[in-house]
């Protein structure tokens, strides 16, 4: 099974390369912390059975959860729907933070204008 996995740093490469970050966490959870890129597709793994159909077969997918656990649930469901190049992102959201990528959260989201302050 170790081939599901990839690790945080080479899904920032693949992303690049045109590859699809899939947020399955559930909307309570992105709400506090999300991974920083405008291109992540959020899918929350609650409503995955009817959204997956809408993810493409033509590009590789790598899906992020909390830690990896439901991730890997996921990616395996894909691979019995035919789809090939479907990946687990290494420990999740954890290990994104972990390498340092670009994370935000609600706070730094919030604006922090003078005009808003007032």
């Amino acid at each position: 099974m170790n081939d599901l996995y990839i690790s945080a740093e080479e899904a920032f490469e693949q992303l690049e390369n045109e590859a699809v970050l899939i947020d399955i966490r559930e909307t309570f959870e992105v709400e506090n912390v999300w991974i920083d890129r405008d291109d992540v597709w959020k899918l929350p793994y609650s409503t995955f059975g009817q959204g997956k159909a809408d993810l493409p077969q033509n590009k590789k997918l790598i899906l992020c959860c909390a830690v990896g656990l439901v991730s890997e649930d996921a990616v395996l469901q894909l691979k019995k729907d035919g789809y090939n190049a479907v990946y687990v992102l290494k420990d999740g959201l954890v290990g994104w933070k972990q390498a340092n990528l670009p994370l935000k959260t609600m706070e730094e989201a919030a604006c922090k204008c003078k005009c808003c302050k007032e």
